[in-house]
């Protein structure tokens, strides 16, 4: 299985022109690419997280909670993925 790792910014994948590799180290094999961020996609997703700031500001308590408990359902439907993924 080949992976691919992107950074997710301004709700969008974007690569970036450096990956590394990190190695597990029960196996000693190489772990797939990730990408590594400059300083300009920093602040791209700094950026981004402002502008999407006074929307996220304005929702109901509720509705905050709801998008919460979304994603953390997400995390649990998935997580013998997630965990074969960082073991």
């Amino acid at each position: 299985m080949r992976l691919t790792f992107h950074n997710a910014i301004n709700n969008k994948l974007t690569g970036t022109t450096k990956t590394r590799h990190a190695t597990n180290p029960s196996t000693n094999t190489l772990l797939p690419a990730v990408p590594v961020s400059t300083p300009e996609d920093v602040d791209r997703a700094v950026a981004a997280a402002h502008a999407a700031f006074p929307a996220w500001r304005d929702l109901t308590l509720d509705d905050r909670a709801g998008y919460l408990l979304r994603f953390a359902d997400a995390i649990q439907a998935n997580r013998d993925g997630f965990t074969k993924l960082l073991s």
